[in-house]
This record gives structure tokens, C-alpha cells and sequence, in this order.
């Protein structure tokens, strides 16, 4: 359950990034884009944390570990689009 929660946080916040891209200003595309680092870091955490305790297989902590990166690599490519603006 709680890896669902900060799964769909960074998800969410990855999103908001993607929709005001167009129309907001760089500082707060920055600001969501911490935000989403920091909710992927909550849900690797997550990861290891349930695998740890054998609650998930080591299959779908592979599973959730591949998703999580493809987040990340998305976040990293926004956030440089983010920095480039002048």
C-alpha cells in the first residue's frame, strides 16, 4: 500500500510538470520537479524496504525498480529542459 501512495505521488508530480511546462515559469517547474525527486525517493525506498521484509517477490521488486527509473530518466530529461530556459 505504501509504495501505491508515493508511486502515485511521483507520478503526479511528474505530471504537473508536464502540463504547466508550456505556461509557467521556470522556478516552479523546478520546484515540482524537486518535489518529484523526492517522492521517487520515497518510493525506492519503499521498494527496498517491502522487499526487505519479503512482503513483495524479488520479480516485482525488479518490476517496480525498472518503472522507478524510467520515472527517474523522465524527471532527469525535465529537469534539464527546466535549467536550459533562459
Amino acid at each position: 500500500m505504501g509504495i501505491t501512495i508515493h508511486y502515485r505521488g511521483t507520478i503526479d508530480d511528474v505530471a504537473k510538470v508536464e502540463t504547466m511546462e508550456d505556461r509557467m515559469d521556470r522556478a516552479l517547474s523546478i520546484s515540482q520537479l524537486k518535489r518529484a525527486l523526492n517522492g521517487h525517493g520515497f518510493a525506492r525506498g519503499a521498494v527496498f524496504g517491502l522487499r526487505g521484509e519479503g512482503v513483495i517477490t524479488k520479480e516485482q521488486s525488479d518490476s517496480l525498480h525498472d518503472q522507478l527509473q524510467t520515472i527517474l530518466s523522465h524527471i532527469h530529461s525535465l529537469a534539464e529542459k527546466a535549467w536550459s530556459q533562459e
